[in-house]
Order: structure tokens, then sequence, then C-alpha cells
């Protein structure tokens, strides 16, 4: 995202906010709103940022599962459990999503359908 559409971003709350509470021309609490407008713009950078870091690693992550033909469990135990099974599983998941990948879980046997066995 970059940074004028999260400046954006962050300004529609605080002007929806402002309209619903009558906030429409110049006054005294300017300078707070403008300060206010601030840590909603630094907050969404932040929130860009993290989202593009956590792409990056479901990404590696993706690249060591599939290619380097690991489980979850052992890819987290290359990066020194630095993170969670859980939560390295929520950052394949989200690079598969961004790739348009279909998620398939590494190490799970495939559910078989039996209904057309117990159908007879």
């Amino acid at each position: 995202m970059g940074h004028q559409s999260v400046k954006q971003a962050a300004r529609r709350p605080h002007s929806k906010r402002r309209r619903r509470c009558g906030w429409n021309g110049p006054s005294r609490h300017d300078d707070g709103r403008a300060q206010a407008l601030d840590v909603l713009v630094a907050l969404g950078e932040r929130d860009a940022a993290v989202a593009a870091a956590e792409l990056r690693a479901g990404e590696a992550l993706l690249v060591m599962i599939r290619d380097g033909s690991l489980s979850i469990p052992q890819a987290v135990e290359w990066c020194g459990n630095a993170l969670s099974v859980q939560e390295a599983t929520r950052l394949r998941r989200l690079a598969e999503a961004a790739a348009g990948l279909q998620a398939a879980e590494p190490n799970v046997p495939a559910k078989v359908d039996d209904s057309a066995d117990t159908a007879r």
C-alpha cells in the first residue's frame, strides 16, 4: 500500500467521526485533530508494513515447505522455533491466498469419500 493510500485510509474514519460529532469548522481543537490524524496515519503505515513482512515470511515458508519438502513443524524448527506451528500455518495460508494457490495441508491424508460404498 502506497504512502498516500495509507493516509487516505487513515483519514476516512477520522472524517466520518468529525461529521458525526459535528466538527465541521475550525476550532481550538484543530491541533489535536491534526495530531490524531498523524497517529492514525502512523498506525496505518505500521499495519501496512506488518502485512508486507508477514507476506514475505509466508512466501519464504512456502518455499521451505514445497521446494524443501519440509513439514510445517520442520520448517519451524529450521527457523529456530522463532514462531509457532500455528503462526507458521497462518503465514503459509496468507502467502497461498496472495498467490492464489489452493491450500494444501502437508502430511495430512486426504479425506476419502466413502459415501458411495455406504449408499448400497
